[in-house]
């Protein structure tokens, strides 16, 4: 068992968390019961939203926390800070302080994902899963939601209220009104609003605050006069206490002072602060520079050589508290405080006032403490203000690829942001860090200027082989895949593989391995190699199913996850490319990764296409579009607006594909011999097809003609493969059936060992007629016939499959005669079962326990009525839940 002085802030195992964020404060002695309010309150559980708006020193988190206290209520608390406006941090901690609501299985809940109207927000869904299995009222508080500025929290948030179940209530404290539809909630009745005019004490209650919470004695008169000088104010009223302890001039005091909040703050704070004795008033300042508090973190921090408090400061805390001097406990044990928001604001502009240079001495004595006591990030915070830029970005660097592996991307970036250019440029690490936080925001040339700088001995082992996977990535997004597997090459993963003690972390090896075999992956898919790059990924996925779960992990498995699924439905195996596109995104979305879960949003719908699910397909096209415009990547919103032609034209809707080539031309006519990047090569193939789908089968061919140029000289080969097609169908439209037969069988002769399908099937009816028409001697009937039926699959619109939400989870339809649903997670069990995976195979597959696995599976057997796994899954298919 740790001392008090090991323990840190930190909770154990959990990538970072803050313990004293997650708690409901607790509650000091002698809170004047509100009656009234807590009845207002109680009400409030008749609809969705509770919302209390006030200035600062309004009571706000102390009214709810003894609500809390006072009724039987089950309740997640989460108190934001700004660093909160990171959005994977803030889903990391928005599931953390639910956690005491979710019912049954932590892995099980967090594999729930939404229905397609509930999709709104994927960590949303998922919380909305786990609380409708609330038995009774529960509520989900965020304090302090003021600081919050990132349009993508509100969105999320504003998810959440809009599809929250019937057991559940969210309760919101602020000083402004969160951007939300609150006129709406407001018009439905099922907002709750507690604002000023109601947090304002009554003289009677102002009195009972006085008498019992202060133990200060004030005649009625004196009491009203207050309450109307502080105009109700809590906090006005708290430092007029404070300010009136041992005085005998009471009447006096209380009529010198009027006037705004402002004022009087400023002339209260100077009461209390004089009244205090020197090394009170030193500690209050010195320690006003903290977010949270401890006996010895203030010890580090007030230390001046060897003329620190004996006590280490515990005195100055407990008698603060004892004195209600605006002094927060943030845990039932009394080890982390913080000082009211309003008081520490006051007090370190007084900090700043008095001596100038101290507080960066104070943030360096902070930073240094939190360092050594497993606080590494909140260090970080503190050394950015201890004018010591150097020692800053060594603790940056000493952090931020765990950060970064969590995709905690604005984080990092705002902490390289805040350091000197030249301090960036000194490290090398720093130079990859700055590359790694650039390519994940989809700036390709700011990324490539930190990586292609000359390579540095001194850099570790484990940033090596992370900056080579990053080159890659550049690489093959900018169009040349042959020079990404160059520097990712098998030799380079087979030597980390073999040699343990280069990168001797587990788990950060596993990342890295994961992530840099997905780059290779990508780029033996670009040169048409499908087979090599699918057994790529599986084999990565496969050696990090052997690490214990980690949330460092979960990125780059998504971004294996949802490779191999687009690859899968290359190769026409349509149910295998779901489940993996299915868990890609689920993965991305409990690792906070908005890109690479909007990723998945856009390689799943050519899957909804196939099995003749249109319109789920276009939403899904919807959600990835309003993703990348939120997280402003104009590349992706380029890639959403040319998939959702290429959906218009598959289901004949001519009039849209006609205005996206009206959108479009200028950039095909702008740069004609541009480099054929990734999203470029994808939007200009869409172009010539949408040309053919609208008659314009010349200027299709010339442009089919140029392309074909440039992406063989790229070694681009399934891109070749494809305009190889769309040549053929060009010609054919011309009535060149010679010269499109002779297109095609190319384009088949490079296909066929392979295995490519999708690529051909997707053009319908028109290539189905062009391949029964010819004699092809390079490649087998067998394989030629494959491509004829599936061709024709395409060309009709088969019967919807069971329906899958946008997220990518399978459901049921209503018609299933089974008593109980399975639930989402069951469904992607059921599918792995199906499969042949062996209960450790799904659990690393799904990267839950092998207990939760075990459970998982004889939850579907029970449902499906099966006496094993064989059973259930001949069953499922009875029913339809399986092809």
């Amino acid at each position: 068992m740790p001392t008090t002085a090991q323990r840190g802030p930190v909770a154990p195992g959990q990538g970072g968390l803050l313990r004293t964020k997650l708690g409901v404060p607790p509650l000091r002695g002698g809170v004047v019961a509100r009656t009234e309010l807590l009845d207002t309150l109680d009400r409030g559980l008749g609809g969705r939203l509770i919302l209390a708006s006030a200035p600062a020193g309004f009571g706000k988190t102390t009214l709810v926390s003894h609500w809390l206290a006072e009724r039987d209520v089950r309740a997640g608390w989460l108190s934001l800070d700004a660093g909160d406006n990171d959005p994977a941090r803030f889903c990391r901690y928005l599931l953390a302080a639910a956690e005491p609501l979710l019912e049954g299985d932590d892995a099980a809940v967090r594999g729930l994902l939404a229905e397609p109207q509930l999709a709104t927000g994927a960590v949303a869904a998922v919380l909305v899963n786990g609380l409708a299995a609330l038995p009774h009222p529960g509520l989900l508080v965020l304090d302090d939601l003021h600081v919050i500025t990132e349009p993508a929290v509100y969105e999320l948030i504003a998810s959440l209220v809009e599809h929250l179940p019937p057991p559940a209530r969210v309760v919101l404290l602020s000083r402004a009104d969160p951007p939300l539809q609150l006129a709406r909630l407001r018009a439905r009745g099922e907002l709750l609003e507690i604002r000023v005019d109601r947090l304002r004490f009554s003289a009677p209650e102002a009195g009972a605050f006085f008498a019992g919470t202060m133990g200060l004695r004030l005649d009625e008169a004196d009491v009203a006069a207050l309450t109307e000088r502080t105009e109700g104010w809590p906090a006005g009223l708290q430092l007029a206490a404070l300010s009136l302890e041992g005085r005998s001039d009471a009447g006096q005091f209380i009529a010198a002072f009027t006037g705004s909040h402002r004022f009087v703050l400023d002339y209260l704070l100077e009461e209390v602060l004089e009244r205090q004795p020197p090394d009170v008033q030193r500690f209050l300042l010195e320690t006003s520079i903290l977010e949270r508090l401890s006996v010895e973190l203030c010890a580090a921090v007030t230390a001046r050589g060897g003329d620190g408090d004996g006590d280490g400061g515990e005195s100055h805390l407990r008698r603060l508290e004892r004195s209600n001097l605006f002094v927060v406990p943030l845990d039932d044990e009394r080890r982390w405080y913080r000082y009211h928001h309003l008081f520490a604001d006051c007090l370190r502009a007084r900090l700043g006032r008095s001596d100038p240079a101290l507080p960066a001495t104070l943030h360096r004595r902070a930073a240094e403490w939190l360092a050594a006591n497993g606080s590494q990030e909140d260090a970080v915070e503190h050394a950015l203000l201890a004018a010591d830029p150097a020692y800053a970005a060594g603790l940056v660097e000493s952090v931020a690829f765990d950060v970064l592996a969590r995709s905690e991307f604005a984080t990092v970036r705002r902490w390289l942001d805040a350091l000197p250019a030249e301090e960036v440029e000194r490290s090398p690490s720093l130079c990859v860090y700055c590359g790694w936080v650039f390519l994940e925001a989809f700036l390709a040339d700011r990324a490539r200027r930190w990586l292609d700088r000359p390579a540095d001995a001194d850099l570790p082992a484990h940033l090596r082989l992370l900056r080579a996977a990053l080159q890659a990535r550049l690489r093959w997004l900018h169009g040349a895949p042959g020079e990404a597997r160059t520097l990712v090459g098998e030799d380079l993963l087979d030597a980390v593989l073999a040699d343990e003690s280069a990168i001797p972390n587990a788990p950060i090896r596993a990342y890295l391995v994961l992530y840099a075999s997905a780059q290779l992956a990508e780029a033996l898919r670009l040169q048409g190699q499908l087979r090599r790059a699918a057994q790529t990924y599986r084999d990565a996925l496969r050696r990090s199913g052997d690490i214990a779960p980690d949330m460092r992990l979960m990125a780059a498995r998504s971004f294996a996850e949802l490779g191999l699924g687009r690859l899968l439905y290359e190769l026409d195996d349509l149910a295998a490319a779901e489940l993996h596109l299915a868990n890609g995104i689920d993965m991305a979305r409990r690792a906070g990764n908005d890109q690479y879960a909007a990723w998945g949003a856009m390689f799943l719908p050519p899957v909804r296409q196939a099995q003749g699910r249109g319109a789920e397909a276009r939403a899904l096209v919807d959600e990835a579009e309003k993703s990348a415009r939120r997280r402003g990547v104009n590349a992706e919103v380029v890639w959403c607006a040319a998939l959702r032609a290429r959906l218009a034209r598959a289901q004949g809707d001519l009039a849209a594909v006609a205005a996206w080539v009206g959108d479009h031309r200028a950039s095909v006519e702008r740069a004609p011999d541009a480099p054929l990047g990734y999203i470029e090569a994808f939007a200009e193939a869409t172009y010539a097809r949408s040309l053919l789908a609208l008659g314009r089968a010349g200027e299709a061919r010339g442009l089919v003609e140029r392309l074909l140029t440039r992406a063989s000289a790229a070694g681009q080969t399934r891109h070749v493969v494809e305009l190889l097609i769309l040549g053929a169908l060009a010609a054919q439209a011309e009535g060149d059936t010679a010269r499109a037969i002779a297109s095609l069988d190319r384009a088949l002769t490079l296909a066929e060992p392979e295995g490519y399908v999708r690529t051909f099937a997707g053009e319908g009816e028109a290539l189905a007629d062009l391949l029964a028409q010819g004699r092809w001697s390079n490649v087998s009937a067998t394989y030629v016939q494959r491509l004829l039926a599936a061709a024709r699959r395409s060309g009709t619109q088969p019967t919807p499959a069971p329906a899958v939400s946008t997220s990518g989870a399978p459901s049921q339809t209503e018609e299933s005669p089974f008593v109980e649903r399975l639930t989402p997670r069951e469904l992607e069990v059921l599918h792995l079962i199906a499969a042949g995976r062996s209960n450790r195979q799904i659990a690393a597959a799904l990267v839950i326990t092998l207990n939760t696995a075990k459970t998982h599976v004889h939850a579907v057997c029970g449902k499906l009525g099966a006496e094993n796994r064989a059973h259930a899954a001949a069953r499922a298919r009875q029913l339809g839940l399986l092809p």
